[in-house]
C-alpha cells in the first residue's frame, strides 16, 4: 500500500431522501423549477406562469382524484417534484411524472 494510500480516510456521505404530499406552500418552489431552462426542455408547454394561474391550477388539483403530487426532499431540502397521474383506482394504474428542480440534483 502506498503512503498516499494510507493517510486516507473513509468518510460516510449520507443521504436521506423523503416524500411528503405537495402542499399549496410548495407553489413557489414549483414556479421556480418549471421556469428553470434546463427543466422546461422536458416538460410540456404550461400557459401558468403566475402565482394567481398557480393557485387555481392548485386548487382544481385538491378536487381531482386521478393525480396526486409529492414533493422530493433530500436531507431536509425541497428538491422535486413527483407525481402520479391517470390514477385509475379499478384497474390499480397509474402513470409516473419526476421533476428534479435544483440544478445540483
Amino acid at each position: 500500500m502506498s503512503n498516499k494510500m494510507k493517510y486516507m480516510t473513509k468518510t460516510k456521505l449520507e443521504i436521506l431522501i423523503g416524500f411528503r404530499p405537495f402542499s399549496r406552500k410548495d407553489l413557489p418552489f414549483k414556479m421556480r423549477w418549471w421556469r428553470n431552462h434546463k427543466v422546461r426542455e422536458f416538460l410540456p408547454d404550461l400557459k401558468r406562469n403566475n402565482s394567481e394561474q398557480e393557485k387555481k391550477w392548485f386548487d382544481a388539483y385538491l378536487k381531482d382524484k386521478s393525480k396526486k403530487y409529492f414533493m422530493i426532499i433530500c436531507n431536509k431540502k425541497s428538491v422535486g417534484v413527483v407525481s402520479l397521474y391517470g390514477i385509475d383506482r379499478i384497474n390499480k394504474h397509474a402513470e409516473i411524472f419526476i421533476v428534479i428542480g435544483e440544478d445540483v440534483y
